[in-house]
């Protein structure tokens, strides 16, 4: 198909999302997060401290949004259900029904835009005063972050087997890995995809939540930027090898511009 082959470390294998699938069930204590990826379709994520409680895709925002359409099938039944929730939305596709939703619900709804931090090099800046309703994210460390957390098990996929879980664990495996150079010529992870990938957003935007308003359940103290353990693909299909680098925790960060690439 064209794309480079991601050899192992550069791609998510099955195991460590099926690996945390349990059939226990979680209590919903705490505060409710949900993430949603505005791409082809309305696809969230819903968990807590604890880790996700289930997946899914809704038809609109609000009942509002379209006459006759049940609260049930928009985002707003989540906030309804649950009134202490939070809900990080990604503020492209629809950018008009995730900021009449975010108007609806303020403090409680939150929009969120990928770029990277060049002063602060912070993975996650929540918005203040004039900016307060947003937040900023670094693309591609959050998502080495999440991937982190689950080869570790901070958090589990509730509520069921693995076959329920199988169109979630789908998206991850349509997302790859390769080393490229930015702007000052240093190599930097940048995380593709070659199908479908919104759960994936879904879960970095509930997991940007849960490092708000997780309070003392949030995930902590996990490495996110942990050892390579494989050859790096260049842009150029080419793999590079520093010893330094590969065994001595080296300079290689997950970086990303301001544009997002998603369609």
């Amino acid at each position: 198909l064209g794309l480079p082959y991601a050899g192992s470390g550069n791609s998510v294998v099955e195991d460590t999302i099926l690996g945390m699938v349990t059939s226990e069930k979680n209590d919903y204590k705490g505060r409710v997060i949900i993430g949603v990826d505005t791409g082809v379709a309305l696809r969230y994520v819903i968990g807590n401290k604890k880790g996700l409680m289930g997946y899914g895709q809704m038809k609109d925002y609000s009942p509002d949004a379209k006459n006759g359409l049940a609260l049930e099938d928009t985002l707003e039944y989540f906030l309804k259900k649950w009134p202490n929730s939070v809900m990080v939305i990604d503020q492209g596709g629809d950018i008009i029904g995730s900021r009449k939703l975010a108007a609806a619900y303020p403090g409680r709804v939150f929009l969120c835009h990928y770029a990277r931090d060049r002063k602060t090099q912070q993975l996650i800046r929540w918005g203040e005063k004039d900016e307060s309703g947003n937040v900023i994210a670094d693309r591609n460390r959050m998502i080495q972050l999440v991937i982190g957390e689950a080869k570790d098990r901070s958090f589990l996929l509730y509520g069921g087997n693995k076959n329920d879980w199988y169109d979630y664990w789908l998206h991850w495996s349509h997302i790859y890995r390769t080393v490229e150079m930015d702007t000052l010529e240093r190599p930097q992870y940048v995380w593709h995809r070659s199908d479908r990938d919104d759960w994936v957003h879904a879960t970095v935007y509930w997991r940007i939540g849960i490092d708000k308003f997780g309070q003392s359940g949030a995930i902590v103290g996990n490495d996110i930027d942990p050892d390579p353990n494989s050859y790096f693909i260049n842009i150029d299909n080419t793999v590079s090898f520093n010893p330094e680098d590969m065994f001595n925790k080296g300079g290689f960060i997950a970086q990303q511009e301001e544009n997002d690439w998603r369609d």
